[in-house]
């Protein structure tokens, strides 16, 4: 291939994967990511303060990149399913993903990605309808917003 890779494909990286919050800020990272020419995609995540989303969010619009918005450590973290066959369980979790799509949308970010939870196999169909009950109220969710 003669021609860079960026012709073909949005190359991104992850921002909380290649820069572990236990080892750098957060606005160096994404400062950091935002100069690098290579990049022309970022996934970015849940941003706990006000000001430090702002200055994000300032970054984002003005760099070049593509915005992705990964919603998967608001639930891992939290021990939050998707498909959970506790209806409470799952609305919290449907919750928090209702919220991320807000954060994604102020960010710059399309949509989100999110991941299905732990099941069981005996129970797999009730959990798939689970997670679809999720799904549908967030994209109907979305589509409220406009």
């Amino acid at each position: 291939m003669k021609d860079p890779i960026q012709k073909y494909f949005y190359v991104g990286t992850i921002q909380w994967m290649s820069y572990p919050p236990a080892d750098y800020s957060l606005l160096d990272s994404v400062r950091a990511i935002c100069c690098d020419e290579y990049f022309g995609a970022l996934e970015v995540t849940q941003i706990a303060g006000d000001e430090e989303r702002e200055k994000v969010r300032k970054m984002l619009a003005q760099s070049h990149l593509k915005v992705c918005y990964g919603a998967q450590p608001r639930l891992l973290g939290t021990g939050l399913n998707p498909n959970d066959l506790d209806e409470e369980g799952r609305l919290k979790a449907e919750k928090t993903l209702m919220e991320a799509l807000d954060e994604a949308e102020y960010l710059g970010a399309a949509g989100i990605a999110f991941l299905a939870g732990k099941w069981q196999p005996e129970t797999r169909e009730e959990a798939l309808s689970q997670l679809l009950k999720t799904t549908r109220n967030l994209c109907d969710y979305a589509e409220s917003k406009g």
